[in-house]
């Protein structure tokens, strides 16, 4: 079986691997970029839950993810100075993005049947010639006058694996091809920039064991490596209108004395905790941004398939980008080995694959992003309508303590029922529920609390 592997993130690589080694097929991974090696200040934290941490551990049961010894205790909530839930963990791993990629990547090079092609951009997918045309900038064929390489690659009879992302280039050619493909597609709207102590910062008045999330302003804290802390700092303009300046490229007076002004006011504990030139470098490094993406189908025919962020990219406060990815390319190579065996063992006589695949994976991705998608309303939300998602949230956290309700996404995602990787639409369908239970009450309660006022 000869696979094409588009991205070299945790999805692509992983199933790369595993795809070669336990199933004997050639695999090809082409990646833009040149280097996927990344300092953490390139990188971004996350949390790998026990369904990330289990495809991991089928790739590699000895890998370094991150300190284990010390996972997550718990998410603290904060509206200003007060904090207004405290979301109990124990089982998620905190790393960074760049960290696991690093760790796949060192995988993947030492895996017999992985190739891996790096500095190679895709530029454009002919679905009528199944072609693949890349541009290179790194090998040593004569180049263009713009020192580009074009390289056209066909992939026909062979299985193709966008891991490209949120933005794939594949998907919007498949759905040009076959508009019976369903492409739902919700801009996040707000981007990411971080803010990074010394390794041993002064004046640490957060608990080192537990995630920190300052919701007044959208700003996610810490512990990145040993003592180093991370403030992850989110410009907002559907509640800001006023937020360039934290987008800014260059350093300015003005610039930094409004982003000592915004932590002043949302995240105080911050301040004490930052060198000066910190506020300088903050405009200097890379943002993040993206959008939540839903498909009708994970497929098209027995060619392509989509995992990770091109099949079901999230929101960060799911919680679940890298861990959703990851366990697509487990339950992928799960299917192929349970199909395998009832064709005798040979992975090329397996001609439904990603058809079971999709019928497996579709309605647990459908819900995933509809949930995302909710977070993503919430934070483009009035005040009035945030405020009344708040006080809803909190009710049912309050009602899943005294039992009145299941859990269902804190608890089941992140918190200390995650070991039991419950099916999303499972979760999703418990939390939907839920929430239409508490909601009346929580818009009366924010109705009756602001006429008091």
């Amino acid at each position: 079986m000869e696979v094409i592997v588009l991205g070299a993130g945790a999805s692509g690589l992983s199933a790369a691997i595993l795809l070669a080694r336990e199933h004997g097929a050639r695999v090809t991974v082409y990646e833009r970029q040149l280097d996927l090696s990344q300092s953490d200040e390139e990188s971004y934290p996350i949390g790998v839950n026990p369904r990330g941490l289990r495809t991991l551990a089928m790739v590699e049961p000895t890998m370094e993810v991150g300190d284990t010894s010390a996972k997550v205790e718990a998410w603290s909530i904060w509206e200003g100075s007060r904090r207004v839930a405290l979301l109990p963990s124990g089982t998620v791993v905190a790393t960074t993005r760049g960290h696991v990629v690093t760790e796949l990547w060192r995988v993947a090079q030492q895996t017999e049947g992985v190739t891996i092609r790096m500095g190679m951009n895709l530029r454009d997918v002919d679905l009528s010639s199944s072609s693949l045309t890349f541009e290179s900038r790194h090998d040593g064929r004569k180049a263009d006058e713009t020192g580009v390489v074009e390289e056209v690659v066909n992939f026909s009879g062979k299985r193709l694996l966008d891991c490209t992302g949120c933005f794939s280039k594949v998907r919007p050619a498949v759905q040009n091809a076959d508009p019976s493909l369903g492409v739902t597609t919700t801009p996040w709207r707000l981007h990411f920039r971080n803010l990074y102590t010394a390794p041993h910062p002064a004046q640490v008045s957060l608990d080192p064991k537990v995630h920190h999330i300052f919701t007044s302003a959208g700003i996610y804290a810490a512990v990145l490596k040993g003592s180093r802390w991370v403030f992850s700092l989110s410009a907002n303009k559907e509640r800001d209108s006023d937020c360039d300046w934290m987008l800014a490229e260059e350093s300015t007076a003005g610039g930094i004395e409004r982003l000592k002004a915004h932590l002043t006011q949302h995240c105080p504990a911050a301040l004490g905790m930052l060198e000066e030139e910190e506020y300088k470098r903050f405009f200097t490094r890379r943002t993040f941004t993206g959008q939540v993406v839903q498909l009708s189908r994970l497929h098209h025919g027995e060619s392509i398939l989509f995992l990770g962020d091109a099949a079901h990219s999230v929101f960060p406060a799911t919680g679940e980008g890298i861990n959703s990815a990851l366990e697509d390319v487990s339950t992928l190579i799960e299917i192929l080995a349970s199909a395998k065996a009832q064709v005798g063992g040979d992975a090329s006589a397996v001609h439904d694959l990603f058809a079971s695949y999709n019928a497996a994976r579709i309605d647990d991705s459908y819900a995933l992003t509809e949930y995302a998608a909710f977070l993503v309303g919430t934070e483009k939300a009035s005040v009035a309508d945030r405020k009344r998602r708040q006080v809803a949230m909190i009710m049912m956290i309050i009602l899943t303590k005294l039992r009145i309700f299941s859990p269902t996404w804190s608890d089941k995602s992140f918190g200390r029922l995650a070991e039991q990787r419950e099916r999303y639409s499972v979760i999703q369908a418990r939390w939907r529920a839920q929430r239409d239970k508490v909601e009346p009450w929580a818009e009366r309660l924010v109705r009756c609390f602001g006429r008091s006022k």
